[in-house]
């Protein structure tokens, strides 16, 4: 099964939220919080099978997977 973005974006927001209302109740910072529901998001759907390109993408946007890998072949270059 093909996994894509419009499988995957409502319920991704879903659970972000409520990563972050757990974060906020155990005490976490707002950034903690939200830096802890990212992760976990990410882990959760390649965990399912989803690939990390794709995970990385639904859960921070479209494009964000090669943004973050181009940034890092840019910097091992310089």
């Amino acid at each position: 099964m093909a996994h894509t973005m419009m499988n995957v974006s409502v319920p991704v927001k879903m659970v972000l939220v409520e990563l972050v209302n757990i974060g906020l109740a155990a005490g976490m910072s707002l950034d903690d919080a939200k830096q802890g529901a990212i992760t976990c998001a990410i882990k959760g759907l390649t965990d399912a099978g989803m690939p990390a390109d794709i995970a990385f993408d639904a859960v921070l946007g479209e494009g964000a997977y090669a943004q973050l890998a181009s940034s890092i072949y840019d910097r091992l270059r310089a």
